[in-house]
């Protein structure tokens, strides 16, 4: 028989997966146009990690909408501005106006490789803080916490 998880430990196993993600990525280093060159593959490495890490925190705040019973919206980060996760300008960071980091990634390798590392390193630093916060505030007793959709 299956085991049933709560809300909570889906979200921390996610989680998992984002800091684990997150870790690897940062431990690449540079991503310099010559590493790109010399290791093609790293590139597409980098940009399915990137997805990864996005498809878990979409995938974190369906589960945050729900716990909250916040409407759907098209917003990756909405439900998890709107319960205090994270605040808009994180939310801005982790979903630039011009694309999430995958595909701005994958424009700078077919057109301009010495943004790469702009990019990752950008990415990088954002989903740190999120993963950072998301945790944070998942482990706290929220037994207390009041529900108020708007």
């Amino acid at each position: 028989m299956p085991t049933v998880r709560t809300d909570r430990e889906v979200i921390e196993n996610r989680l998992v997966t984002v800091r684990r993600t997150v870790d690897c990525l940062g431990a690449l280093g540079a991503v310099s146009v010559q590493r790109l060159a010399d290791q093609p593959s790293i590139g597409l490495v980098i940009e399915r990690d990137l997805w990864l890490i996005r498809d878990m925190a979409s995938a974190i705040d369906v589960t945050i909408a729900s716990m909250r019973g916040y409407p759907r919206s098209a917003g990756v980060y909405d439900a998890t501005v709107r319960a205090g996760v994270i605040d808009d300008a994180l939310a801005a960071r982790l979903e630039p106006a011009d694309g999430p980091h995958h595909v701005l990634l994958q424009l700078c390798l077919d057109t301009e490789p010495g943004e790469v590392e702009d990019v990752v390193s950008s990415a990088v630093s954002a989903f740190r803080e999120y993963a950072r916060l998301a945790t944070e505030w998942n482990s706290l007793d929220q037994s207390c916490a009041v529900s108020t959709p708007s």
